[in-house]
């Protein structure tokens, strides 16, 4: 497959690995031993990391269509292609990237529905001791559909993905926009009018040179092998795993970083 014939989603991983210093992948590669072939290797560490890389159709609804939507059936359903891709590889470290390159109904961007197609649909409890004076506390739960969860069998089943991987950009005029707007209102010490925030679309036009192709990673706490915390950790990332008791942004990027604190989001 030439570059010119692969999908949407594959440059943009090139795109990725190339901009981050990562030179030692190959795409598509022949694994002696094995009949298929994810789409990317990447070897770091001394080990080899495969990459199953998948997008989303754009949508055709007919016209006045409406209905529910359930937001984790499109991961899912990758998850499952990947697994077939995977099935050889359980001693390697295999992760699902997804991109949405087509601009298809499908939220990648909020890490809980990542989650949740992992672990379970998310839904809310109330324990019985869980009273509070202000009433009752409820708590979130996974209710059960996840694919790296058996649910009948209450045990952890797609052991060999090691994370989904989100690839998408960062959204950086926008934060650079937001961040002189709050610079402007701490300089004035009250709130800016809508005449006064128009002032910065010219003064921080955006352009192509601001586009930063970005990874967000959800590890699998049901992994056999982990995805290496030192892999996808630029600028402009996010990974988000287990610690102690709970699923938590575990590594932002330093760009990130300084953004959430201009306007306030830390």
């Amino acid at each position: 497959m030439t570059p010119m014939t692969r999908k949407q989603s594959e440059l943009l991983f090139e795109e990725y690995l190339t901009a981050q210093g990562y030179s030692d992948w190959s795409h598509e590669p022949p694994v002696e031993g094995k009949s298929k072939r994810p789409d990317f290797r990447l070897n770091h560490g001394g080990s080899s990391h495969f990459f199953e890389v998948k997008e989303f159709d754009a949508p055709n609804f007919p016209p006045g269509y409406g209905g529910a939507y359930n937001p984790y059936k499109p991961i899912r359903e990758k998850i499952n292609q990947a697994t077939r891709q995977f099935k050889e590889y359980k001693e390697s470290s295999c992760s699902l990237v997804l991109a949405n390159p087509n601009l298809a109904v499908v939220q990648l961007e909020t890490p809980s529905e990542i989650i949740g197609a992992m672990l379970g649909n998310l839904g809310f409890q109330i324990p019985v001791d869980a009273i509070s004076d202000e009433g009752l506390l409820p708590e979130q739960v996974f209710m059960g559909g996840g694919k790296m969860v058996d649910d009948k069998h209450q045990s952890a089943q797609n052991t060999t993905f090691s994370s989904i991987i989100v690839l998408c950009t960062y959204p950086l005029w926008q934060n650079q926009f937001r961040a002189a707007i709050k610079m402007r209102q701490r300089e004035l010490g009250r709130k800016t009018t809508l005449e006064e925030e128009f002032e910065f679309i010219d003064a921080i036009p955006n352009s192509p040179d601001l586009r930063r192709v970005r990874a967000v990673v959800h590890e699998n706490p049901c992994a056999r092998i982990p995805l290496s915390r030192d892999l996808f950790v630029g600028p402009f990332d996010e990974r988000w795993g287990v610690e102690g008791e709970f699923i938590k942004r575990v590594y932002v990027g330093r760009e990130i970083v300084s953004f959430e604190e201009a306007v306030g989001n830390c």
